[in-house]
Parts: structure tokens; C-alpha cells; sequence
């Protein structure tokens, strides 16, 4: 029977006369009763199976089918099941009794129970019926349904906050406490209420449901949590604590974490969270009361090294910081705490970190370098430095660091501040002494002023070392600002030190001598009124003069009264290690003062004193000098005599005599041309005579600068004669002073040997020179100084070293000139006897006008001779002859090695011609042979091709012939088929051996070829090795023998030369005995004229002697 589903089952209700009751009818305790009938039951449940089967919408949609039909078709199968539950709503709550059943049927709601085909749509049944608030359906389906489906639709109902179907499906039994958490979300009191009645656990899924209610700041659910049956474990309470400071209402915070601390809550979470609440902005009255409540729980202020602490501070947050510390937190937390808090800026600081040393922070080195960082500062905070007193932070620390601090601030307030707490201790006075030296022993540091003097005032009222007090002496003194300018407060310093007991004479007057050097006039005078030593006067008295301030000359004068009056006098016998004799320094710095001279000479200063110079030594390297060799070394002033006749008076010595050099006082004025005090010198006993080093006399020097008038006062003063004077004079053309050295009785032919044994009149020939720019008048002067030497007798025929005084003067600076004035001035034999050492050549016309000999050759015999050589000596004629003839040998010889050397080429050329000659036939006949061979293989070629071609033809014929018939006469053929193929083989076999035999004699003759072309190539090779070692033993011959010749030739040259020596000596020595045999002639002769002219003298120099 085909049924519409709606309209039959409405069709059904009413004529079983059932009014339908609203959903919100009890289910239980119907009234009034009326059994289904048997034919609405099967009615019913046949429309149900039937929906089952047909209808897919009956079925739970699978995601594949929701997404295949579409949305109308969707949306009529929704309403189908809607107006089927409402049917079957109207069916079982209607006035029957639904668990009526006939005889042979099971009522409605157990068919609907038990149906298998109902049980996998059973859980969409009971979740539409959740969902539309459908109660009896409810109470029909739950009561039959899985644990999974009821919680499926407890969720459902919890969702919609369907308090009734939540209570209803509770009590149905078991359920799972993921609802719980649900339900809070939903912020619905009564449903969890509910459930927690029912004895939902808070715990499920880590306290999920109190998390929630604590985001949701729902007061009433986070109480009825905590006091359910299940209430939070004290883990999961403590864990609530995290999330609730999160929250952003501080009162809602607050009243959750005080309901939490009645749950228990503690643990880490608790300490993370005092940390978290220390950083709360604003910290108002909330924040403060959430504060102590976490206190209350337990929180841990040390928790990660008192993180909250540290916050505290850094924030500058007193009132959460005084709470925090009156926990008593550990040392490692009031540490960390102290030292975020000491970064503060100093407004900050001086309020926290108070608090933090009153809560019981340690007193060690980390406290008191902040006190030595507080005292360093610009602008320091002396109530938080006071603080630190008061807490007993020590001044003492690292040597009193933050004194010296505080005193090279010059922080005067501070300082005294801290000087008054240092304890007693028993080495006051070490620590005192410390600390002066610390701050006042500084070269840096501007501490000599107003303030640095109250802080020594200040540590000079307790016991100080001496040799520190010594030591700052110095240290006032020595003070940059002092080296400046001589301030009052340096003065100062200098009193108050000598008073507490400074020793001027520390280190020899260290003191004294720093004043001295830097002109303090003042302090000179107050240190020079104390007890001063001898040693230390004379050590600081030389620092006056050499100070870098001018000092004033009267106050030198008044110094040196000061230093050496009352008796004292200075010790000659002392020694500055530094400076510069005392005399010399005011010679230096007060050249032109004759009084402080004076003064200095009076007190016992020596006139004679020495220092180490280079001002003489011409490069000879330091030398002593005396007072006086400095004053005449100075450019001339007015008071240089003065001061001359002045070291003269107190014993300066005026012979004295430098190391190096051997200068004398006298040396210095005579360079210098001071006649004024030459004769002062002179006067004083100086000796004219004494020469320098070099043998150089002061008359030596006046005659080579034309200083008659020192010329004239030396030569009073008895100058020794014959010291190159003249030499000098004579060559520099000074006429004058010749003639007064002349005069004065100079030997005029004296060989001198500073100028190589050379005579006056030699030297002049040699190196004649004058300052005269003229040349005429040069010429005038050179002719005039000559004429004087001749007349004066000099020896015009005296030969040096076998030169004549025309050759000396070829040979000299300026020939030209004096060559010709020589020749005018004299008539002397020019014909030269050895030859001019420089190439200096003389005009022909004017040879040959003073009737010279023409004589030209080289004085070397090692060397070739010029072609115009004439008029030689024998040996060198003899010379040349025979290094011709050697030359004229040399050639001989390298001619036939050249001639030797090319014969043996071509007869090397030859043989390699004929070898090669040779190889090429060998080439050739090989090559011939070759070509037989080859031409015979072709031939064979060709007549095995000719053959087989007859073969082949007569196999062709043959076979015509058997195709005919077998007749008489094709048997006969067939016989002489046969005989001609055997006569065939029998050839062609004949052939092979042929062609073997042919190919082996072929192969033995190439192979035996072969065989004479490598032994021909062996002997080539062979051959050009032995003509190579030919050849480089030739060479090698031919180079011993040159060598062996160079040496020759070398020990020619040697031997040459020794013989030209031994030549030369022969000569020297037979003109001296043909002299002296001359000399015996003549002093025989005048023996015996001076018997007879009765004593007549005669010179016993000639002419020719000479």
C-alpha cells in the first residue's frame, strides 16, 4: 500500500482519535490511557522501515551525498525528518500507552529500539529530537541509545543551553566531562550546575573548564568549579593562577586569585606570577593587594635569582620593593637587585638603593667599589655617599681608592667626608702616606691649587712617612701648573711640607735642583734658607743657569751670594752628572755679564775648568776645551778682551792643549785675526811655536792668510823657523810676508816634509795660486815671488825625486804661467831627464825658445808606445822592440791555428760529403730492388688472372658440350675436360711454388739490405761521436795552451817590470856615484886653490849638485 509520509501519519493520529499534546507534556504518568491499535502499530512502523529503505535522507548524509544533492533537494529531505518526528511525537505521546502491545507485535518505542535498520540513523533521531527540545522523544530514544550518542547530544543540548534536555540526558546515565568545559563556555550557571551535581570533574583536559571561566571573568562559574564535588587538583589550580594574570581587570584578578588561594594554588606558577604582577602598569591599590595575596600563597621573591626584585628596582617601584624585601630575600637576589638598582640614574638610585642595603645587603667589594664609582661621578651624591657610610662601607677598600678619587676631584667636601670615618688602624700612617702619594704624585692632574691644599691640610694633620712627605715636595715643584707660573699656592705647598718636616737635601736637593731649572725665584729662596747641604747647593746651583726661564742676572747674583756666602764656598772638586761645568753655563746664558764671571771666580770657581766639545775638533770627535778656547772661539764683543784678561787673571792656562785636534788659544785668534787678544796671549806667556796635530803652526796660519801684522807679533814672539811658513806664503804669492819670513832668517832651500821634501821655490812651481782675480796681476805676483826666491839665493838647478823645477812645475795646478815665468825668470837647462807624471803639455815654440829637447814616449813599458815616440830611453826603446816582436810571434801563431783549423773543416766536410755520397746509392739500389720485386708480383698478378680466365672459359665450353649429348665424341670431350682441368692444377701448384720461392729470396735480400744500412748508420754515428771528441779535445788543447801562454805573457810583464826597477835603481845609484865623484873632484880642487889664495871660503853645493 502506498502511503504520503506526512499525510498518514497525521491520518493515522486522528483516527485513532489522538489529540496531539504539546512536547512540553510530561512523558511520564500518562492519563487516560488509550492502547494503539495493532493496525496503527504496523502502520507506523512499515512507514518507518519503509523511510529507512527508500528515503536516503533517513540516513545519516555521508560527506559525499551532501555534496551531490542539491540544495533543494536537501532542504525538502530536512523537513521530511522534521514532520516524521513530529508525527512520531504525536504518536508516542499520545493517550495511549505506548508500551501496549498486542499479542503478536512489540509496541512502538521497542520496535523503534530494537530496529537494526533504525540504530544507524538512531543518533540523527535523538540529536534532532535534542536539538528541537523534543523531551519525550528524548526520554524515548536516550533511554535505548549508545553512551557516545547521548553525549552527542548532551553536547547539542548543551549548546543551545537546553537546561531540561541537559538534566534529562544526564540522567540517563554516564557521560564525558568535555561537556563541562563546553558549558562554561557557554556561560550557562544552571547547566553546569548541573553537571557538576552530577559529578562532572573540574580536572578533565587540565582544569579546561576553569581556564574558561576564568577568561571569561565569570566570578559565580569559577566559585561553583571550585566548589564542586571534583574540585580542581592543587597542579591545575596553581596552573589557573598563570591565566588569571592575564586579565586585565585588576579587581576581577584580584577576587579570582584570592579564590584560587583558597583552592590551594601555589608552586612555580605562584612566583612566575609575583613576577608578573611586580610589572603590572599602572600599580595601583589592586595591584598592591595582588601583591601580598601572592606573597600569602607562598611566592618566592628569590625565583630565577629574584627576577621580581630586579624588576622592582629597575622600575624604581618602592612600594612593590618594600614589600618584596621584607620577605628576606637570599644575598644572591639583594645582589642582582643592588646592581640593576646602582644603574639607576641618580635621582632613581638614591631612593632604591637604600632600601636594598637597609633589607640586609652584604657589605663586601661590590659595595664598596660602587662607593668608589659614586665618589668618581661629576656631580656626586653625598646623602647616598653618607647612606654608605652609614652602612659600613669601607674608605679603606683598594688602598683608599675612593679617597684618592674624591682627592683628585678636588672634592674637598667629600674627601673630608670620607676622611672622617677611617678607622684606627695600626698603620695610619702608611695608609695616610698612601693616599698623599696617590693623589699629589700626579703629572696629569691639575691637584695644586686652593682645594688640593685644604686636602693636603686635611691628611697632613695625621702622621705621614718622611719619604713620602719628601716625595711631594718634589711633586710640588716639579707640578706642570708650577713650571708654568710660580703660583701663591705652590708657595704654599712648599711651606706647609717643609714645616710637617720635608728634608730639602732628599735626593742631593732634588727639590732644589727642580726649582732652580724652572726659575722659582721664590721657592729658591724659601728652599735655600732651610738646612741645606754643600752637595746640595752645587748640584742645584748649575740648574739656575741652565733653566729654561731667563733668570734675571741680579737675581743669579743674589743666588750666588745666597748659595755661597756666609763662608760657604764651592767645591772645586765636584762634578754635576748632568750639566755642564758652572763657568761654562754662564758663559753660555750670560756671554756678555763680566760680574756674574767675576762672581763665579770669586767664590772658587775654576778658571781652567774643562767640557767636552766638537767645537775644535774638525771632525775628530769630542775634545776637552777650556773657558778661555770658548771665549776667543765666540765672535768678537766688546767685553771678549775683557773677559780673555779676566780668566787669564784667576790661572786659565793660555798654552792650553786639545787632545784631538791639539788646538791652542793661540791657533783659535790667529784663524780668527783677533791681534787684540793675540797679543793678550802672548803677553800672558802663550808660546808662538806650538803646533796642532797636523804640525800646524800659528805663523803656518797668519803667512797663509798674508796676516802681517800676526806675522810680525809671532815672529816677535819667537816663532820657531823652517815650519812651512815660507811654504805656504810662497805658494799663495804673499810677497810680502816671504820676504819678512826671509828677514827673520828662514833657510830658503829647507825641504819640508809635509810638502813632500819640496823646497819653497818647488812648491810655488808646483801648486802656485793666488786670490787674485786678474790674471795679469797673478802673472805680476808669480813673477815677483820668484824673482824674490832667486834673488834670495834660491837653488833654481835642485832636482826632487830626479825632476827638474821646469818638470815640477809641467807637472803643477797652474803650468801655463808658471812655465813661462820660470823660463823668463831663469835659464836653466830644460832638456828634462824623466818625464812628467800628470799630461801636462808645454807650447813647441816655447820648448824650442828655451832651447828644450823633443822627447815623447809612455813611461809605462807595459803599454804600447805612440807612433811619434822619439827621443825615448833605451830600456823603453828596448821594451817596445821586443813587444813588437812578441805581437809580430802572437800573430804568427793565431794565423796557423786559423790556417790548421780550417783544413781539418774541410777535411770534415769531405768525409761527410763521401758518407753521405754513399747513403744515397745505398737509397738507391735498395729503392731498385724494390721495384723488381714489385714489378714481379704484378706480372704475376696478371698471368694468375689470365689463367683463370682460360679456365673459366674452358669450363664453359665444357659445359655446353655435356648439355648436347652423351655421344662418342662428348665422352672424348669429357676425357680432355678432365685431362685439361689436372694439367690445370698441375700448373696452377707450379705457380705457387714459384711465387713462395720468389717471395723468401725477396725477403732474405731486403732483410740482408737492411741489415747493411744499420751497420752503415751505426758506423756514421760512431764516426761523428769520435769527430766530436777530436774536436773538443782540439779545443781543450788549444785552450791550455793559450793559458799556459797568458801565464807566460804574465810573468814577462812581471819580470819587465822588476828589471825596469832594478834599471831604474842601477841609474839612481850611478848618478849619485857620478855626483859624489864629481863633488871629490871639486872639493879637491878648492883644497887646493884655498891653499893657494890663503883662506878664501867656498860653497861646497854646485851647480850640477844641486
Amino acid at each position: 500500500m502506498e502511503l504520503e509520509p506526512l499525510t498518514h501519519l497525521s491520518s493515522i493520529a486522528s483516527s485513532l482519535n489522538l489529540s496531539p499534546i504539546r512536547a512540553s507534556t510530561p512523558l511520564l504518568a500518562p492519563q487516560n490511557l488509550t492502547p494503539i491499535t495493532e493496525d496503527a502499530t504496523d502502520l507506523a512502523d512499515d512507514f518507518l522501515d519503509r523511510r529507512r529503505i527508500d528515503s536516503a535522507a533517513a540516513k545519516p548524509p555521508s560527506m559525499r551525498s551532501r555534496i551531490m544533492k542539491s540544495k533543494k533537494s536537501q532542504k525538502t529531505t530536512d523537513r521530511t525528518i522534521k514532520e516524521i518526528f513530529d508525527a512520531l511525537d504525536t504518536i508516542v505521546t499520545s493517550r495511549g500507552d505506548v508500551n501496549w502491545v498486542p499479542p503478536t507485535k512489540q509496541s512502538l518505542t521497542k520496535r523503534l529500539a530494537s530496529s537494526k535498520k533504525l540504530h544507524s540513523t538512531e543518533s540523527q533521531l535523538l540529536l534532532v529530537a535534542t536539538k528541537g527540545s523534543h523531551l519525550e522523544m528524548i526520554a524515548v530514544l536516550a533511554s535505548y541509545s549508545e553512551q557516545w550518542i547521548r553525549d552527542q547530544c548532551l553536547r547539542a543540548a548543551v549548546d543551545g543551553d537546553d537546561s531540561a534536555a541537559t538534566q534529562l540526558l544526564l540522567s540517563k546515565g554516564n557521560f564525558t566531562n568535555k561537556c563541562l568545559a563546553q558549558a562554561v563556555m557557554q556561560i550557562s550557571v544552571e547547566v553546569v550546575q548541573l553537571f557538576v551535581r552530577h559529578g562532572a570533574s573540574v580536572d578533565y583536559d587540565s582544569a579546561k573548564a576553569l581556564h574558561y571561566a576564568i577568561s571569561n571573568l565569570h566570578l559565580e562559574l569559577i566559585k561553583i568549579l571550585l566548589s564542586s564535588q571534583s574540585p580542581p587538583s592543587i597542579q591545575n589550580s596553581s596552573a589557573a593562577v598563570t591565566t588569571t594574570m592575564q586579565l586585565q581587570d585588576t579587581g576581577s584578578r584580584l577576587e579570582i586569585i584570592r579564590l584560587l588561594h583558597s583552592a590551594g594554588a601555589g608552586g612555580t606558577q605562584v612566583d612566575i606570577a609575583l613576577t608578573d604582577a611586580v610589572k603590572i602598569k599602572p600599580f595601583d591599590q589592586p595591584s598592591s593587594d595582588l601583591l601580598r595575596v601572592l606573597l600569602e600563597m607562598g611566592a618566592d621573591v628569590n625565583y630565577e635569582n629574584g627576577q621580581a626584585v630586579q624588576h622592582a628596582a629597575k622600575r624604581g617601584k618602592l612600594g612593590i620593593l618594600k614589600v618584596l624585601l621584607h620577605t628576606n630575600p637570599s644575598t644572591t637576589t639583594l645582589s642582582r637587585a643592588y646592581k640593576t638598582a646602582f644603574r639607576l640614574k641618580s635621582g632613581s638610585r638614591g631612593k632604591v638603593v637604600p632600601l636594598i642595603l637597609k633589607a640586609g645587603m652584604p657589605i663586601g667589594d661590590e659595595v664598596n667599589e660602587s662607593l668608589v664609582t659614586l665618589v668618581k661621578e661629576p656631580a656626586p651624591d653625598r646623602e647616598l655617599i653618607q647612606i654608605f657610610l652609614q652602612n659600613k662601607a669601607s674608605v679603606l677598600f683598594n688602598q683608599g681608592q675612593c679617597l684618592v678619587e674624591a682627592g683628585l676631584a678636588m672634592d674637598v667636601q667629600t674627601f673630608k667626608m670620607l676622611l672622617d670615618v677611617i678607622p684606627c688602624i695600626h698603620n695610619t700612617a702608611e695608609f695616610i702616606s698612601s693616599i698623599l702619594t696617590n693623589i699629589f704624585h700626579q703629572t696629569q692632574k691639575e691637584v695644586w691649587n686652593s682645594e688640593g691644599l685644604s686636602i693636603m691640610k686635611m691628611l697632613l694633620n695625621s702622621d705621614v712617612l718622611t719619604n713620602t712627605l719628601d716625595e711631594t715636595l718634589i711633586f710640588a715643584v716639579n707640578a706642570p701648573h708650577s713650571v708654568v707660573s710660580e703660583s701663591h699656592e705652590t708657595l704654599d705647598f712648599v711651606n706647609i711640607l717643609l714645616r710637617k718636616g720635608a728634608d730639602v737635601n732628599y735626593k742631593n736637593g732634588f727639590v732644589l735642583q727642580k726649582a732652580a731649572e724652572f726659575g722659582m725665584l721664590e721657592i729658591i729662596g724659601v728652599l735655600v734658607g732651610e738646612k741645606c747641604s754643600a752637595l746640595t747647593l752645587n748640584t742645584a746651583f748649575p740648574y739656575l743657569l741652565a733653566s729654561n726661564n731667563l733668570v734675571p742676572e741680579d737675581f743669579i747674583l743674589a743666588m750666588t751670594a745666597l748659595f755661597y756666602g756666609d763662608g760657604k764656598t764651592f767645591d772645586r772638586e765636584f762634578r754635576h752628572p748632568l750639566l755642564e761645568p758652572l763657568i761654562f753655563l754662564a758663559l753660555k746664558r750670560y756671554p756678555e755679564s763680566k760680574l756674574l764671571l767675576q762672581a763665579l771666580l770669586d767664590v772658587g770657581v775654576l778658571a781652567d775648568q774643562v767640557v767636552l766639545s766638537e767645537e775644535h775638533a774638525h771632525g775628530l770627535g769630542e775634545e776637552y776645551i777650556t773657558p778661555l778656547l770658548w771665549v776667543i772661539a765666540q765672535p768678537v764683543t766688546s767685553i771678549q778682551t775683557d773677559l780673555t784678561r779676566m780668566l787669564l787673571g784667576y790661572g786659565a792656562n793660555p798654552n792650553f792643549y786639545t787632545a784631538n785636534s791639539g788646538t791652542t788659544p793661540l791657533l783659535v785668534v790667529t784663524k780668527a785675526k783677533n791681534h787684540a787678544i793675540m797679543k793678550i796671549l802672548i803677553d800672558a806667556g802663550a808660546e808662538a811655536s806650538l803646533a796642532d796635530n797636523s804640525d800646524t803652526s800659528p805663523l803656518w796660519y797668519a803667512s797663509r792668510e798674508n796676516d802681517i801684522e800676526a806675522v810680525k807679533m809671532l815672529l816677535n814672539a819667537g816663532a820657531t823657523k823652517n815650519d812651512g811658513s815660507l811654504h805656504e806664503a810662497s805658494h799663495h804669492l804673499h810677497i810680502k810676508t816671504v820676504n819678512m819670513l826671509l828677514d827673520a832668517g828662514y833657510t830658503l832651500d829647507f825641504p819640508y816634509p809635509r810638502y813632500d821634501g819640496r823646497t819653497a821655490f818647488e812648491e810655488l812651481c808646483q801648486n802656485a795660486s793666488s786670490t787674485a782675480t786678474y790674471q795679469p796681476i797673478k802673472d805680476k805676483l808669480l813673477e815677483s815671488t820668484i824673482e824674490t826666491l832667486i834673488n834670495s839665493g834660491a837653488n833654481i838647478k835642485r832636482r826632487q825625486n830626479g825632476k827638474s823645477l821646469l818638470l815640477i812645475a809641467i807637472d803643477g795646478s797652474n803650468p801655463m804661467p808658471t812655465v813661462k815665468v820660470l823660463l823668463r825668470a831663469t835659464c836653466t837647462d830644460a832638456s828634462p831627464k824623466t818625464s812628467t807624471s800628470t799630461p801636462r803639455l808645454v807650447s813647441p815654440t816655447l820648448q824650442q825658445c828655451s832651447n828644450a829637447i823633443d822627447r815623447y814616449w809612455n813611461e809605462s813599458t807595459l803599454l804600447p808606445q805612440p807612433p811619434d815616440m822619439v827621443n825615448a830611453p833605451r830600456h823603453i826603446q828596448a821594451a817596445e822592440t821586443q813587444r813588437l816582436a812578441e805581437v809580430l810571434t802572437e800573430e804568427r801563431r793565431k794565423e796557423n791555428l786559423r790556417i790548421q783549423r780550417q783544413e781539418e773543416l774541410e777535411a770534415a766536410g769531405q768525409a761527410s760529403e763521401l758518407a753521405r755520397q754513399k747513403f744515397l746509392e745505398e737509397k738507391e739500389h735498395h729503392e731498385e730492388i724494390a721495384r723488381t720485386i714489385q714489378n714481379a708480383l704484378v706480372a704475376e698478378a696478371k698471368l694468375k688472372k689470365q689463367l683463370d680466365d682460360e679456365a673459366a672459359e674452358r669450363r664453359r665450353k665444357a659445359e655446353n658440350e655435356n648439355r648436347c649429348s652423351d655421344t662418342p665424341t662428348a665422352k672424348a670431350n669429357q676425357k680432355a675436360k678432365q685431362e685439361l682441368i689436372e694439367e690445370e692444377a698441375t700448373h696452377y701448384l707450379y705457380m705457387e711454388e714459384m711465387n713462395r720461392v720468389t717471395d723468401e729470396r725477396a725477403f732474405v735480400l731486403v732483410e740482408k739490405q737492411s741489415r747493411i744500412l744499420e751497420e752503415q748508420e751505426k758506423q756514421r754515428v760512431k764516426q761523428e761521436k769520435f769527430d766530436k771528441a777530436k774536436e773538443k779535445r782540439k779545443w781543450a788543447l788549444l785552450a791550455e795552451q793559450k793559458k799556459l801562454m797568458e801565464e807566460k805573457e804574465k810573468k814577462r810583464l812581471q819580470q819587465e817590470k822588476l828589471d825596469m826597477q832594478q834599471q831604474t835603481r842601477l841609474e839612481g845609484q850611478w848618478v849619485q856615484q857620478r855626483a859624489i865623484v864629481r863633488d871629490m873632484e871639486r872639493v879637491k880642487e878648492q883644497l887646493v886653490s884655498r891653499q893657494a889664495g890663503g883662506g878664501r871660503r867656498y860653497s861646497f853645493y854646485s851647480d850640477d849638485s844641486q
